[in-house]
């Protein structure tokens, strides 16, 4: 599978990672672990197509220190990863913002 990354400026800092998992999901993204050191949370996620049964796989970051960043290391099985991987972390950002 292909590797895509992003960055994503979030307007505050969670206050916890159950927040997170939690925000995400409700919009089906779900958390397989979590955990954090100080000034950093760490979410490996996944998502299914229930239609197709590709999935999408990531990895992300939340840096804590302003500004508040989510970097986001994402692979897909999909045919166009980008594209998927692109609404994955569009979806990310309407929800976190």
């Amino acid at each position: 599978p292909e590797t895509m990354k992003d960055s994503l400026r979030l307007p505050g800092c969670p206050e916890s990672p159950a927040f997170i998992e939690n925000t995400l999901a409700a919009m089906h993204i779900m958390t397989m672990a979590s955990g954090g050191l100080e000034g950093e949370m760490k979410f490996f996620l996944y998502a299914e197509d229930a239609r197709t049964q590709k999935v999408i796989l990531a990895q992300g970051l939340l840096k804590m220190n302003a500004p508040v960043t989510f970097e986001l290391t994402l692979k897909s099985n999909y045919a166009e990863p980008d594209m998927a991987c692109i609404q994955f972390v569009t979806l990310i950002s309407s929800v976190l913002s």
